[in-house]
């Protein structure tokens, strides 16, 4: 059961359902398959996720991606794990194709360490403490925010790595429609439209999605091994999602009301053998200007995810858990280039499940603020924030940032946070094997960055960041979860990007070093399952309506239990794959995709499949 063991060192997908809180492969890359010099440099985009703030991504301080929904539909993803897994500082681990456990990881930290947000919601299953990823629909994205390093002094707990900012869609063409299908019998269909009256937008979206699989898991009955089951069987997925956005924009004043939905059923090994899954994410945002220097935003909504877990159909475990948030905030800009942002945030999470929880609900509520300023050349930002959480008490976070712009197409950057995780539900109250006096997991990061843009056609980066985790979760001899664990992390990220003519070109590696800070037999040793090095070349080429895109993924051997045990460890691989775009006309474009083409064969979960090589074709028609 996914959410029935949610542990350190245990498979997450076995009969018993042992959860992977360490499972880590080092996916890390940039693969924009764009052209055009306006998709290279993305000084031009603005991004909230940041600051909580709309601001130009020049202004930001620290390590940030957007992906737009142009991007998103030349890459002709299948998943959302397919987006994250290109995106520099992501690591990502998936136990045997479309549908399956799928677990991102920021930066070398956990699962857990990583915050989802849907449209500023706060997504993930309050009892395994992360986000099902693999059940978020990609066709109802609208863009993608990433920023990379610690935000709790914004968001509260979950934020030691990261943040990961989903937004549904809205605005775009008025009429679009895709169909296709591809090799292990994969069939994807989506589409909807947008349109405008007056002040009020409305965009609607349906999508279905449907494979038969490969073998997830290469099982054993031996215990501990695989996942404890031997099924060499096709492991299915199905899909149906759907997304509503309605906003009415009245000038001073704008209401944005939307909804995500998926539900469908995906198969695996072990005793229990699928899952039938819901999520829903409705939200209302209001938001008001009473004066040009002053906005006032009201957001309210939730996240749900409910799963069933089967065995052969037959009913065996149900975990439904629901996150309702409400926060408001002001933003106020002054002279001198300053904005100070103050908020409050209440969050109350509940559990219906077929097991007996000591406790099924707890509240938290958090006051934030955010001073900037810009100084000639200088940027400054300075958070802080007070948490007060009904099983953990109270907890404080800060986080300041600078940034030079030293000449015109070149800054350098420096940031300091400090973040905390907050125990999940399984750790807490689970009725086997529980701890309900553990601590927040608590962390401080450090980080170094320079970078620019060469005559605006060439962009380029370098991010040096050094963590510490203290008060980690991890299971003592009897199974039981205790603050025991600690881990120091550093590692460089190096991404560019650059447009010649109708050739555009990114390249990006990674060097990470994830260490056992515990005293211990594992002291000093590699994280499980973390790649040191990893890297990802993608080179696109525009010729009049015929787009071709090339990328090499690569990634370095990592151990796969936190002994280092040699015959444990997953080798290095590479892969290639290549994208193709026609544009019949102006409402009609095919679509191929051959992925893996030299049919690799790798694992990121010792005993789990990847995907061989897989070749997909679409139909897409729109109407601008």
């Amino acid at each position: 059961m996914r959410e029935s063991m949610g542990r350190k060192d245990c498979m997450r997908r076995s009969s018993f359902h042992f959860g992977v809180r360490s499972a880590v492969v080092s996916v890390l890359a940039l693969a924009s398959t764009a052209v055009h010099a306006t998709e290279l440099a993305s000084q031009d985009d603005v991004i909230v996720t940041a600051t909580r703030v709309q601001q130009p991504i020049e202004q930001i301080i620290g390590a940030v991606t957007v992906i737009t929904r142009e991007e998103i539909e030349h890459r002709q993803p299948q998943s959302l794990q397919e987006l994250l897994r290109n995106e520099p500082g992501m690591d990502v681990t998936n136990t045997g194709g479309l549908g399956k456990i799928t677990t991102t990881f920021i930066r070398g930290t956990e699962s857990e360490h990583a915050l989802v947000l849907i449209d500023g919601i706060r997504a993930g299953s309050i009892t395994a403490g992360f986000t099902a990823l693999e059940f978020i629909p990609v066709d109802q994205i609208e863009r993608i925010e990433i920023v990379r390093g610690p935000r709790s002094s914004l968001y509260g707990s979950d934020a030691i790595g990261g943040v990961i900012q989903i937004f549904t869609r809205k605005g775009g063409d008025r009429v679009t429609a895709r169909v296709g299908g591809g090799t292990l019998h994969t069939f994807q269909a989506n589409g909807g439209f947008y349109g405008q009256a007056d002040d009020t937008s409305i965009n609607l979206f349906a999508g279905r999605q449907s494979t038969q699989g490969f073998n997830a898991c290469n099982g054993s009955g031996v215990l501990f091994q695989g996942c404890f089951t031997d099924e060499p069987d096709r492991d299915g997925f199905s899909s149906t999602s759907g997304s509503l956005r309605v906003v009415h924009d009245a000038g001073f004043t704008e209401v944005d009301l939307g909804a995500l939905f998926a539900e469908g059923r995906t198969e695996y090994d072990g005793y229990y053998n699928a899952t039938d899954f819901r999520q829903f994410a409705p939200h209302i945002k209001f938001t008001a200007s009473p004066t040009e220097n002053w906005q006032l935003a009201l957001l309210a909504g939730s996240t749900n995810d409910d799963q069933d877990y089967l065995s052969d159909d037959e009913f065996g475990a149900r975990y439904n858990t629901e996150r309702v948030n409400v926060s408001l905030q002001s933003d106020v800009t002054l002279p001198m280039n300053q904005i100070v942002t103050v908020g409050v945030d209440f969050l109350d999470d509940n559990l219906e499940s077929s097991l007996s929880f000591e406790k099924v609900s707890r509240d938290n509520g958090g006051v934030f603020g955010l001073y900037q300023i810009g100084i000639d050349t200088h940027r400054i930002s300075l958070s802080a924030r007070h948490d007060d959480n009904q099983q953990f008490g109270s907890h404080n976070t800060g986080n300041a940032g600078w940034k030079w712009q030293i000449v015109p197409g070149f800054y350098t950057m420096a940031g300091w946070g400090k973040a905390f995780r907050a125990p999940s539900f399984n750790d807490l109250y689970h009725p086997f094997g529980a701890n309900p006096d553990l601590l927040p997991e608590r962390s401080t990061s450090y980080e170094l960055g320079v970078g620019g843009t060469i005559t605006g056609l060439w962009t380029w980066s370098v991010n040096a960041y050094r963590t510490e985790i203290d008060d980690m979760i991890d299971l003592d001899p009897m199974f039981i979860p205790q603050n025991i664990a600690q881990a120091k992390i550093k590692g460089v990220e190096f991404e560019t990007a650059a447009t010649f003519g109708d050739t555009y070109i990114t390249l990006n590696y990674s060097y990470v070093d994830p260490r056992n800070a515990a005293p211990g037999p594992n002291y000093d040793n590699i994280l499980q399952r973390r790649a040191r090095q990893s890297g990802k070349l993608s080179v696109t080429q525009q010729v009049e309506q015929l787009r071709l895109t090339g990328t090499f993924r690569a990634q370095g051997p990592r151990f796969n239990d936190a002994a280092n045990t040699p015959s444990r460890e997953l080798g290095g691989y590479g892969t290639i794959d290549f994208l193709a775009e026609y544009e019949v006309t102006d409402q009609w474009q095919l679509d191929a995709k051959l992925t893996n083409i030299l049919d690799k064969q790798y694992s990121t979960v010792y005993w789990f499949n990847e995907p061989g090589f897989e070749m997909l074709a679409s139909i897409r028609y729109r109407i601008k």
